[in-house]
């Protein structure tokens, strides 16, 4: 199946129960990492996109894109970069190749008309899908989201470092005892 993702610099709100509930509906594999997650452990810090950790199989990344394509996703370019590209970015380009064009960046960032949203290969601190822990379920909007631990949002935390990182560690408790060696 070919997809057409364009560019953007636009973005829209955050639509959370919109983009949990479109996930849902397609059956995709994923975790809920970074702000959402740690609003989901107790974080008071707001967050202005969805970070999706998904299952790396080629069937669950096509109903991951097929998600992307229902929610209208663009591929999120800074203005400045969208004027120093000659044609087309190469994320546009390797998008068209499905879920092996989705495999060629650790992460993806979109605009879509349900806000933005991250997909994340391999989320810092911890990997990939496969090497989290198992993931807290969570009911939110009448459908189950997969939320990466708090031990795996906190190793991420840790790995990323930024201060709204280091205020989220402050908040949820640093657990460093339970790292993995």
């Amino acid at each position: 199946m070919t997809r057409t993702f364009d560019v953007t610099s636009d973005l829209h709100p955050l639509d959370s129960e919109r983009i949990l509930r479109t996930l849902a509906s397609h059956s995709v594999d994923y975790l809920l990492i970074g702000g959402l997650a740690a609003l989901a452990h107790g974080s008071s810090m707001a967050t202005a996109d969805a970070d999706l950790l998904p299952r790396l199989d080629d069937d669950n990344l096509e109903r991951l894109l097929d998600v992307l394509q229902e929610l209208d996703a663009k591929i999120l370019l800074a203005p400045d970069r969208m004027a120093m590209e000659a044609g087309e970015p190469w994320e546009v380009t390797e998008l068209r190749r499905g879920p092996q064009g989705l495999k060629s960046a650790d992460d993806w960032h979109f605009s879509t008309i349900a806000g933005p949203v991250d997909v994340v290969l391999t989320a810092a601190g911890v990997g990939t899908y496969a090497d989290h822990e198992q993931p807290d379920v969570r009911e939110a909007f009448n459908v189950t989201v997969p939320v990466a631990s708090l031990q795996d949002v906190l190793r991420s935390k840790r790995a990323l470092d930024r201060p709204k990182d280091r205020e989220v560690i402050r908040e949820l408790g640093d657990d460093s005892t339970s790292d993995r060696t």
